[in-house]
């Protein structure tokens, strides 16, 4: 019984630090965009995901839109890429690896199955 919750914990654990690493990840690459555009213009090579993520914080944040042009110089910026070729594989709104997160949903399955034939 002992061991089970410990594995159980173990698992949470585990999945609680994936989520918190992807989330911290975006936020400072959230962060990089609106400091590179503070003086104007993107220096930086950037996905168009990563920039409308930044501009949604930006747009969410009344102090950016009303003291700065950080707005204007973002939509610029994602007006000036390419347009986008047909892209499969990636997730909307965050960009990330559809097959990263299949293989995630394996590992918690399998878990769970090893999980359920060690209490059978």
């Amino acid at each position: 019984m002992k061991m089970k919750l410990v594995t159980i914990a173990v698992m949470v654990v585990v999945a609680v630090l994936m989520a918190a690493s992807v989330a911290q990840a975006a936020s400072s690459t959230t962060t990089a965009i609106i400091k590179d555009a503070q003086d104007g213009h993107v220096d930086g090579n950037y996905t168009a995901a990563q920039v409308q993520a930044a501009l949604s914080y930006v747009k969410s944040d009344p102090s950016l839109q009303a003291y700065s042009a950080i707005q204007g110089v973002l939509q610029d910026y994602l007006a000036s890429l390419p347009a986008p070729a047909a892209k499969t594989g990636g997730l909307m709104f965050t960009g990330g690896s559809t097959v990263a997160l299949l293989a995630f949903g394996l590992a918690l399955m399998s878990g769970g199955l090893v999980l359920r034939r060690r209490h059978a």
